[in-house]
């Protein structure tokens, strides 16, 4: 028996987190590599893409700051409570 595998696109990409500021950049570089009859259709993608990248980087950057949000709300009303707690032994 035979296994034929198709792989229409190679892709390489490379993430970095990058102090900046207040907060972190984020860079990505993508590469793609079409291969065979996909190579017809591949210039077409890069619009489609973009556009879906830049949602992405939109739903991760929401994630992340409502992720410090909790956080910083969690740490806040822990202070606020062992602040409010009785003293021990009394």
């Amino acid at each position: 028996m035979e296994v034929l595998e198709w792989r229409p696109l190679e892709v390489d990409l490379r993430v970095s987190l990058e102090p900046s500021g207040r907060g972190t950049r984020l860079r990505s570089q993508f590469e793609a590599r079409p291969h065979g009859f996909f190579r017809l259709l591949f210039p077409f993608f890069p619009i489609a893409m973009k556009r879906q990248e830049k949602q992405n980087m939109a739903n991760l950057k929401a994630r992340i700051e409502n992720r410090q949000i909790e956080a910083t709300d969690l740490f806040a009303r822990h202070a606020r409570d062992d602040h409010c707690a009785p003293a021990a032994g009394g």
